[in-house]
Formats: structure tokens, C-alpha cells, sequence
């Protein structure tokens, strides 16, 4: 992604556990377990969030906000901080980014379904 001005409002969310394609989806076999991560333009992380809490139940999905209320959050602004991810900041200066889409347990194939949303690129 290029961003042209500072950018206080970006969010970037992979949704895979919560599609709705008419599978079988308790069994989950189908979607894969994303880690998201937002990278500068010499691949240098700048956030990364493995899962997602949200709430009324915990989800495969992964999601980064840049903004007031950064996401994934520092430990110091959220008990439940995970160690694995690295907090988002709340801006970013105009320049080019690449966002990573992976999985840990090493399931990526084609025949795994997600959907990546960008919004507030500008």
C-alpha cells in the first residue's frame, strides 16, 4: 500500500473463521489461521497480530488498526495483551508498506479461503 499523507485511521483485518461461504463451518476445516503483519518499505515489522479477541468469542481472524485506539494494543493499555503480536502505533508518515499474510501452523495452501479488507488508505 502507498500512503500519500499521515495516515490516523487504517485498518487492516483478514477475515477467514468469519466467512460465511456455506461450508462445513464447525469443523473450520477450511479457512486459514492468518497472521497478519504491516511492514515498512524495507520489510521491517511495524505491527503484527496473530488472533484477534473479539468479543462474544475468540476467532482465528487478525486485524491491525492504526489510529487512536491502536490494534493490536501495547501490554501497558491491555491485561490481556498477547506477547506473540507487536503493538500498532497511532499514525503513520506517508510512504510504502506491504502487509504479510501467513500462517504459523503452516497450513497456506490454495484451497484455504480468507479475505483481507484495507480501509482508510488514502
Amino acid at each position: 500500500i502507498t500512503l500519500t499523507k499521515t495516515a490516523t485511521n487504517l485498518s487492516i483485518e483478514t477475515f477467514a473463521e468469519r466467512l460465511n461461504v456455506g461450508t462445513n463451518l464447525s469443523a473450520r476445516s477450511d479457512f486459514l489461521d492468518t497472521v497478519l503483519e504491516l511492514l515498512d518499505a524495507n520489510c521491517n515489522v511495524i505491527a503484527l497480530n496473530d488472533e484477534a479477541s473479539l468479543s462474544p468469542t475468540h476467532v482465528q481472524d487478525s486485524k491491525i488498526l492504526i489510529g487512536p485506539t491502536p490494534y493490536p494494543p501495547s501490554a501497558s493499555s491491555d491485561p490481556n495483551f498477547n506477547t506473540a503480536d507487536t503493538p500498532a502505533p497511532t499514525s503513520l508518515p506517508a510512504g510504502t508498506y506491504y502487509i504479510r499474510v501467513q500462517d504459523y501452523r503452516g497450513d497456506g495452501r490454495p484451497d484455504l479461503l480468507y479475505n483481507l479488507t484495507v480501509l482508510g488508505i488514502n
